[in-house]
């Protein structure tokens, strides 16, 4: 006996979907600052997302006199069409800031607290100031 689906099965379907992927999501808006969190997942569209795993900071202390004045390392994942892209994207060295993906231009303008010598704090307290823009 072949089993019939309902009318609309699948229409209802990718909606239930495409709403689950949303559910939890930051809305960004293309063409303006955004300053986004570590480990916050953000929606781009609706078919691509990102999250910044973490965050690495080897930035020279505001209040210190380097040679080398550092860099910060964030690890994002971009999800675009239920795949998933792993990457390393760089303040300042590397030329790889501004970035391009899906027809988006991504660019890291300033990561917040630049920290002191005696301070330190958690990844979840980073804020990212970020500019996507169409291309």
């Amino acid at each position: 006996m072949k089993k019939i689906l309902p009318k609309g099965f699948w229409i209802q379907l990718i909606l239930i979907i495409t709403l689950l992927t949303a559910i939890g999501c930051e809305k960004i808006e293309i063409g303006d600052p955004n300053y986004v969190k570590i480990d916050t997942k953000y929606n781009v569209n609706n078919s691509l997302s990102f999250i910044i795993d973490s965050i690495r900071d080897y930035r020279c202390p505001k209040d210190m006199l380097c040679l080398w004045s550092g860099d910060v390392e964030l690890y994002f994942r971009i999800n675009h069409n239920f795949s998933s892209t792993d990457t390393l994207i760089y303040l300042w060295t590397h030329n790889n800031n501004p970035f391009s993906f899906e027809g988006y231009t991504w660019n890291i303008e300033e990561i917040y607290p630049w920290l002191e010598s005696n301070e330190s704090i958690e990844d979840s307290e980073y804020r990212i100031k970020l500019i996507i823009t169409k291309n």
